[in-house]
């Protein structure tokens, strides 16, 4: 930048000799640069959260269930996975569902911008669909992944629990369901 502003001030004929020659330096230099320092490989982090989905009671019936919300740092612009592993692994086990939002210190429903209820096989273990599985390109930040037994809200997420109808709880979901055992793998250059 400052052999080209150099450059500006000379006359014409000498500016884009000048010009030319600054062009071909630089070039050169970017060329070398390359050849010197090769493209750095992202770096790769699987971290494992195993915890337990519980089910709440208001003393006389079950009302609902917890959701944890697990926090994580993406180090650089990078493909991040998200894996749970419950159904079919652990007993108890739960049908999983995920939310992900970047995490600005403020998080609303609206910023949610990720979920899945029924995924795939991830490297994991899992054998079941009913696991959640999410595989995103993530700018660097800071992020959260929800977890709980499907189905949830965003705001559910938010709050930290999702409470079953009232008219007939139990219709909705069985204890089996969501009081589960889960391990959340997030895979990329990530930390907690």
């Amino acid at each position: 930048m400052r052999a080209l502003t150099h450059v500006s001030s000379l006359s014409i004929p000498r500016t884009i000799g000048l010009w030319l020659l600054a062009s071909c330096f630089i070039s050169a230099c970017s060329n070398n640069s390359d050849s010197n320092n090769p493209p750095q490989e992202t770096p790769v982090t699987s971290l494992e959260v195993e915890q337990d989905i519980d089910w709440l009671n208001d003393g006389t019936r079950d009302v609902g269930f917890s959701i944890d919300a697990i926090p994580f740092t993406v180090q650089s612009d990078s493909t991040v996975s998200i894996d749970v592993l419950s159904a079919g692994a652990f007993n108890p086990a739960m049908d999983a569902q995920i939310y992900l939002a970047p995490d600005d210190g403020s998080i609303e429903s609206l910023d949610l911008v990720y979920t899945n209820d029924d995924g795939e096989a991830g490297s994991d273990g899992s054998t079941l669909e009913l696991d959640s599985f999410l595989s995103v390109e993530l700018p660097a930040g800071n992020y959260v992944v929800y977890i709980g037994a499907c189905c949830f809200s965003a705001q559910d997420a938010l709050n930290g629990f999702h409470r079953l109808a009232e008219s007939a709880p139990e219709a909705e979901l069985t204890p089996g369901d969501v009081n589960g055992r889960y391990r959340l793998t997030i895979t990329g250059d990530v930390e907690l």
